[in-house]
């Protein structure tokens, strides 16, 4: 399997670092590297960074403000949208 580089966000960079380990190391079991960037969601680069072959994914969670993190004002409105 091909090596990604995941570039994420430093805020709440623990986070960030334990959802990549969970997805990409434990659940499929593939290598990464991760780095920090200016980016306010997660880019996944096919092999290294300078990869031309990318995937952005949303960063709704862990982009929450500070003052509603962990607030009930900031959980989604029920019931979720398919």
């Amino acid at each position: 399997m091909n090596k990604f580089t995941i570039s994420a966000n430093e805020k709440r960079i623990r986070e960030s670092e334990y959802t990549a380990k969970v997805i990409f190391e434990d659940f499929l079991g593939t290598q990464y590297e991760y780095v920090s960037s200016a980016s306010s969601d997660y880019v996944l680069y096919l092999g290294t960074g300078n990869s031309e072959k990318k995937l952005i994914v949303k960063n709704l969670f862990l982009n929450t403000p500070n003052g509603l993190w962990f607030r009930h004002e900031s959980l989604p409105k029920q019931p979720l949208e398919l």
